[in-house]
C-alpha cells in the first residue's frame, strides 16, 4: 500500500510453529538518500500478534554502501570524477577520445555506462564498436555507437566496477569533414539493480585545454580545424629537353604533420622518368629535404603517366612554424612543353581514417632561368639551339693550311656548372697543330671577353680539344656563356687528304644543357674563284692531282699517275690528267708535255720515235738504251717487255738459247723426256736417254738394272751377280735381281744357293726351297720341280725331306690282336680288332684294309663296326662299316679318317660261327693303296676260358 507505506500478506497455508520461514519481494528504492526507517510486523485475525519492531541482519556493505543491507537504506550512485580528451583536431581524421571516470558504488556486471553528446562524427552507427579499456576486461568487448545523438554504450562485464577505482576506455571515430568548435559530451550510467536499474545522471565530462599539433585547444573533445597549405611553392633547376632537373617543393601548414602523413605533388605531366614504387630499386626517385632524409621518406612513389610524387613523413614534424622543402630529381620532357599545372594535397596519418587535404595549385614564379623566360616553372622544357652557328674557311685546297672562323649564339647559357661543353664537328680528316688548338682573336659581340678567357680544352684556358674530327669547347670554371650574345674566333687546321664535296659541319653542345646536333651555316661567297669552296669541310683537289670516281664524295686526292699531266684544281676524276704520247712517260705529277720520254720497254731517241722491244728482249730503264735479250734457258714472247722478270724460266729441265721468244724453244734436256715447250720428266731409274730432245728413254735389258734417275748413258745398266736373273727390261734395284729356280738366298746378292738334295724351288726370287713329300726322296741338289723327287718302293715310306733311298723304311702294323667273344657253334660272334701302325695311314694314301682267314665265319654283306669300351673308337676310321666277302672269308674296310702312328684303335664287328666245330684259323691283316703293308698274321689275345670252352 504506497500510502500506507505496508505490504499486506494473506495466510493460505499453516505456519508451523518453530518453523524458520524465508521469502523476499522486490520494491523500487526512493530516489533520494535516505537512512534506515523503522519497520515493524503484526499478524491479524484468531491468532493475532502485537505489532513489533523488525530485527535486521548484521550490518554489511553493499554496492559499496556501509549498512547497504540494512532495509531501505538509500544511497545516490554519482561520479567521483569523469574527464575526456581526443588526439587528433583534425576534420576529417579519425580521433580517438579517451575517458576516465571513477563511481561512488560498485557498479554491478549488466550495467550501462554512456557517453552522450559527441554529434558530427562521420562514423556511422554500430553495434560493435571496439574500444581499448584499463582494467582490462572492464566492459564487454564492443560498445554500441549511435551517430546521431553521438552516444557510446558500453556493459560492464561479470567482475563489475568498484566504488572509488579509475576506469579508462578509449574509442575512434572519425572527425567532422569541417571545423567544429568543440562539443560538451556528458557521462552517465544505468547500473543494474534487478527489474529496474539504478540511474548515474548525466553529468558535463570534465575536459583539457591542451594544443596538438599546433590547435589550440586540440583536446578539447570534437574540436576540428581544417589543414591547409600556407605555403605551397615549386620550381625547378633546369629547363632544358632530354635534361635531369631537380624539382623544389617547399611547404608549410596551419598544423604539425603527423609522423606517416603522405603528401602529394601531381601534374608533373611530360617527365620521361619511368614509375618508382619506392621498394629500393636502383631507379627509384630519391627525396632530399632540407634536413636531410630525417623528415620524409628519402624513396617516394612516382607515377610518371600522372606526374604524381606521394611521399611520407618520418616523425612529427613541426609543419605550422616551419616551412619545410623537399626536392627530388625527374628527367625533363623529350621535347617542349609549358609548365604543367602542378597541385599539393595530403592525407594526414590519423589512424583508420586520415585526414584529408583539399588539392589545391602549387605556385609558380615564372622567373626566368638560365636566360629561359619562365624557365623555374616546374617541367617547362624547351629545346636548347644554336640560333646562330655560322662558319667559314680560307682554304679548300686538300693538304692545305686552312683558318676555320666561328660565330655562334644560343638561347640558353652555358655554364660550366651544368658541364656545357660546345663541339664543332664534321671536319672529316682534318688536323690542327695539336690535339690542343688555339682559340684566335676570341670575342663577345664583337668586343673583347670582359670576363676573360670563357672557354677551355679543359685544362688551357683560351683553347679547346681536338678530338675525332671535331673541336670540343668546355666553358671556363666558375664561368657562365649567357644566352643570345655572339661568341666568335678562329682556329688552325690542316685540311685533309681527300675531298669532301657535302661537308656536314655542326654544332652541338653536351652537359645538362644538350644540344642537338645543328647544321652550321656559312657563305655561298667564291674562294679560288668558285662559289661555295668558303664552307668549311669543303675539300678540292689541288694541280697535279685528281679524286678517284670509285671514291666518291670522299675520294682521296691522287696524283695524276704516271705517264700523265695536269693542271687543273677541283673535285674533278681521272680524265682530267692527260696521258702522254704512246711509249713515253712521265713521273707522277708531271705538267708538261716535254717531260715524256720513251717508256721503258721502248728504245728510240725522243717522245715520238719509239720503238718495242722485240719478243725474247727487254728492257727496264726510260730512255733511248738498246733492247736487252732474255738469257739462256728462258724466253719471252711478248713485245715492249720491261723487266727481265719478263724473260720467263723454261719449264723443269728444258734449255733455251739466249733471245728465245716461244715457249717451244725450251726442249727436253739428256735423261729426261717429254714435250717441248713443258716441264719435262726424269728418266725413271731402270731407263736412259742419251740426247736433248723430245722422244722416249730406253730401258735397261733383261737380267740388268740401275738405280740412277736421269740417266744420260747404257753404261748406268748394272748385270744381274751370280745365278740370279730378272723378270723383265727396265728393273731400277739390285733387289730386282732374283735367285734363279732350284736355288734360294736374298734378292740382288749373289748368295744364292743350291737347293741341297731332298728339297726343290719351282719359282725365281728369294723363297726357301720346299722339302720332298712324306712317301719320296731325292739325291739331286738345284731340283726345280717336285716331280723330280723320287717315290719309295711298295710297302715303304719316308719323312719329308729325304735325300737317300735309304731313308725309305717298311710300313707295318706294329699291333694287330684279334680277339672273340662266342666259341660256340652257331653263335653271334664278335670279333674285337686292335691296331697300331708305324707311319700315319692317310685315306688319300691308303685305300683299305683286308682282314682274311676267317674261316667258317658266316656274315651277309655290310657289316656294322662298333665302338669298344675303353680304347680308341676305331669304328669312325672307317665309316663305321665293314664289307664281309663269304666267298673269300674276308672282312674289307675302307679307311675315311687318318690312323695315326703310335695310336691303338679298337672296334669290332659280329658275325655267325660255323655250325661245326674247328680250331682256330690263320688269321691275317694287310693294307692297300700307297701307304700298304705286307700282308701278315694277326695275333691273339691271350687264351682264356670263354663258356666254359678252353
Amino acid at each position: 500500500d504506497q500510502a500506507a507505506e505496508t505490504v499486506n500478506m494473506t495466510l493460505v497455508q499453516t505456519l508451523h510453529n518453530g518453523t524458520a520461514y524465508v521469502f523476499s519481494f522486490d520494491i523500487q528504492n526512493p530516489s533520494a538518500a535516505q537512512s534506515a526507517p523503522s519497520i515493524s510486523i503484526k499478524a491479524d485475525g484468531r491468532i493475532s500478534t502485537a505489532q513489533v519492531a523488525m530485527t535486521n541482519p548484521a550490518a554489511a556493505t553493499v554496492r559499496g554502501v556501509s549498512n547497504g543491507n540494512i532495509p531501505l537504506t538509500v544511497f545516490v550512485p554519482e561520479w567521483n570524477s569523469q574527464s575526456i580528451i581526443q588526439n587528433m583536431p583534425i576534420a576529417g581524421g579519425s580521433n580517438t577520445l579517451t575517458v576516465t571516470f571513477q563511481p561512488n558504488v560498485d557498479v554491478a556486471s549488466g550495467s550501462k555506462v554512456s557517453v552522450v553528446g559527441l554529434t558530427g562524427s562521420q562514423t556511422d552507427s554500430t553495434s560493435s564498436l571496439s574500444f581499448s579499456q584499463s582494467p582490462s576486461g572492464s566492459f564487454n568487448a564492443e560498445g554500441v555507437w549511435t551517430k546521431g545523438s553521438g552516444r557510446l554504450v558500453l556493459t560492464v562485464a561479470s567482475g563489475g566496477l568498484t566504488k572509488g577505482a579509475d576506469y579508462t576506455f578509449s574509442f575512434t571515430v572519425r572527425n567532422s569533414a569541417s571545423a567544429v568548435a568543440g562539443l560538451a559530451p556528458t557521462l552517465r550510467a544505468q547500473v543494474e539493480a534487478g527489474s529496474i536499474d539504478a540511474p548515474i545522471a548525466a553529468t558535463a565530462l570534465t575536459t583539457t585545454d591542451n594544443t596538438i599539433l599546433e590547435v589550440a585547444s586540440g583536446t578539447l573533445p570534437f574540436l576540428t580545424v581544417v589543414p591547409v597549405f600556407g605555403t605551397r611553392s615549386v620550381g625547378q633547376s633546369y629547363p632544358a629537353v632530354d635534361a635531369d632537373t631537380v624539382i623544389t617543393l617547399t611547404l608549410r601548414l596551419n598544423v604539425d604533420l603527423p609522423k606517416d602523413s603522405r603528401l602529394t605533388i601531381a601534374g608533373l605531366t611530360g617527365s620521361q622518368t619511368p614509375d618508382s614504387a619506392g621498394l629500393g630499386a636502383v631507379t627509384d626517385v630519391i627525396l632530399y629535404s632540407t634536413i636531410g632524409f630525417s623528415a620524409f621518406n628519402n624513396r617516394p612513389v612516382w607515377t610518371q603517366s600522372t606526374g604524381t610524387l606521394v611521399f611520407t613523413a618520418k616523425t612529427d614534424l613541426p609543419t605550422s612554424t616551419t616551412a619545410y622543402t623537399v626536392y627530388f630529381t625527374l628527367k625533363t620532357p623529350s621535347a617542349a612543353q609549358a609548365s604543367p599545372a602542378v597541385t599539393v594535397s595530403g592525407e594526414l596519418e590519423s589512424g583508420t581514417s586520415d585526414a584529408p587535404m583539399a588539392v589545391v595549385a602549387a605556385g609558380k614564379t615564372g622567373a626566368s632561368l638560365l636566360g629561359v623566360p619562365g624557365g623555374a616553372d616546374p617541367l617547362m622544357a624547351m629545346v636548347p639551339t644554336f640560333d646562330v652557328r655560322y662558319v667559314v674557311q680560307s682554304s679548300p685546297l686538300a693538304f692545305a693550311a686552312n683558318n676555320i672562323s666561328v660565330s655562334f649564339s644560343t638561347n640558353i647559357d652555358l655554364r660550366h656548372a651544368e658541364a656545357s661543353v660546345v663541339t664543332l664537328s664534321g671536319f672529316v680528316n682534318h688536323l690542327p697543330p695539336s690535339s690542343s688548338v688555339w682559340l684566335h682573336d676570341f670575342r663577345v659581340n664583337g668586343n673583347a671577353s670582359a670576363e676573360g678567357d670563357l672557354l677551355s680544352d679543359g685544362a688551357n684556358l683560351g683553347y679547346g680539344r681536338w678530338t675525332r674530327n671535331a673541336l670540343e669547347l668546355t666553358v671556363v670554371t666558375s664561368k657562365v656563356l649567357p644566352s643570345y650574345q655572339a661568341y666568335t674566333f678562329w682556329f688552325e687546321v690542316t685540311n685533309p687528304n681527300h675531298i669532301s664535296t657535302t661537308p656536314s659541319v655542326a654544332f652541338e653542345a653536351s652537359g645538362t644543357a644538350a644540344f642537338l646536333s645543328q647544321a652550321a651555316t656559312s657563305t655561298q661567297d667564291p674562294l679560288l674563284g668558285t662559289a661555295g669552296w668558303a664552307i668549311p669541310g669543303k675539300v678540292v683537289c689541288p694541280e697535279g692531282y685528281y679524286a678517284p670516281a670509285e671514291g666518291g664524295s670522299t675520294a682521296v686526292c691522287t696524283l695524276c699517275y704516271r705517264g700523265s699531266y695536269s693542271a687543273a684544281v677541283g673535285t674533278m676524276d681521272i680524265s682530267t690528267c692527260t696521258a702522254c704520247p704512246a711509249n713515253t712517260d712521265t713521273e707522277p705529277g708531271d705538267t708538261l708535255l716535254s717531260d715524256c720520254r720513251c717508256n721503258v720497254g721502248y728504245t728510240g731517241a725522243g717522245a715520238y720515235d719509239c720503238t718495242a722491244c722485240s719478243p725474247g728482249t727487254y728492257k727496264d730503264t726510260n730512255g733511248s738504251a738498246a733492247c736487252t735479250d732474255c738469257p739462256r734457258t728462258t724466253y719471252n714472247t711478248l713485245s715492249a717487255a720491261t723487266l727481265l722478270s719478263d724473260c720467263t724460266i723454261c719449264p723443269l729441265y728444258t734449255i733455251a738459247p739466249t733471245r728465245s721468244d716461244e715457249l717451244v724453244d725450251c726442249i727436253c734436256m739428256f735423261g729426261y723426256n717429254g714435250t717441248n715447250g713443258a716441264a719435262c720428266d726424269p728418266c725413271p731409274a731402270g731407263e736412259y736417254k742419251t740426247y736433248n730432245g723430245t722422244g722416249p728413254c730406253t730401258q735397261c735389258g733383261i737380267d740388268t738394272y740401275s738405280t740412277v734417275f736421269a740417266a744420260n748413258s747404257s753404261d748406268t745398266c748394272l748385270t744381274c751377280p751370280g745365278v740370279t736373273s730378272t723378270w723383265d727390261v727396265g728393273q731400277n734395284e739390285l733387289t730386282d735381281c732374283k735367285c734363279n729356280k732350284g736355288y734360294t738366298g736374298p734378292d740382288g746378292g749373289a748368295s744364292c744357293t743350291a737347293c741341297v738334295a731332298g728339297k726343290w724351288k719351282p719359282i725365281r726370287g728369294s723363297q726357301a726351297c720346299t722339302d720332298c713329300p712324306e712317301g719320296t726322296y731325292s739325291t739331286a741338289t738345284a731340283l726345280t720341280l717336285e716331280s723330280q723327287c723320287g717315290e719309295c718302293p711298295a710297302n715303304f715310306w719316308s719323312d719329308w725331306g729325304s735325300n737317300e733311298l735309304s731313308d725309305c723304311y717298311e710300313i707295318f702294323f706294329t699291333t694287330r690282336e684279334v680277339g672273340q667273344s662266342m666259341p660256340l657253334a652257331g653263335g653271334t660272334n664278335t670279333l674285337t680288332v686292335t691296331l697300331v701302325t708305324n707311319v700315319d695311314f692317310v685315306p688319300s694314301k691308303s685305300t683299305g684294309i683286308t682282314i682274311s682267314g676267317l674261316s667258317g665265319a658266316v656274315a651277309s654283306g655290310a657289316v656294322p663296326l662298333s665302338a669298344v669300351s675303353g680304347g680308341n673308337s676305331g669304328e669312325a676310321l672307317f665309316g663305321g662299316t665293314a664289307y664281309f666277302d663269304q666267298a673269300a672269308e674276308t672282312v674289307n674296310m675302307t679307311l675315311v679318317q687318318t690312323l695315326h702312328n703310335g695310336t691303338a684303335y679298337v672296334f669290332s664287328f659280329d658275325i655267325q660261327n660255323p655250325s661245326a666245330a674247328q680250331s682256330a684259323p690263320s688269321i691275317s691283316i694287310k693294307a692297300d693303296g700307297r701307304i700298304s703293308t705286307a700282308q701278315v698274321a694277326m695275333t691273339n689275345p691271350a687264351a682264356a676260358t670263354v663258356r666254359g670252352v678252353s
